[in-house]
């Protein structure tokens, strides 16, 4: 069967191809760098208006009690806020 050229590059970047592996990398690094700036203009202080607000819609009343559960929310909320900044791209 032949394909088409725009299928052909379909198909190198779906999930679990190195693209979307590079692509996730760079959404977490640069996605990272704007929860920088989120801490830095709240002052890195957790007690924050902002964050604490931010927590509740992320969690509600319960947040997770592992680190680890905490550390994947916050690289998916880089992700996240990173591809929301560059548009969805």
């Amino acid at each position: 069967m032949v394909h088409s050229s725009r299928q052909r590059r379909r198909g190198t970047r779906g999930v679990g191809s190195p693209m979307a592996l590079i692509r996730a990398t760079l959404d977490t690094v640069f996605g990272l760098g704007h929860v920088l700036v989120i801490g830095a203009r709240s002052g890195f202080r957790a007690s924050s208006p902002y964050l604490g607000w931010r927590s509740n819609t992320a969690f509600g009343a319960s947040p997770p009690a592992s680190v680890i559960s905490r550390l994947e929310a916050l690289l998916a909320y880089a992700r996240w806020t990173h591809r929301i900044r560059r548009g969805g791209r």
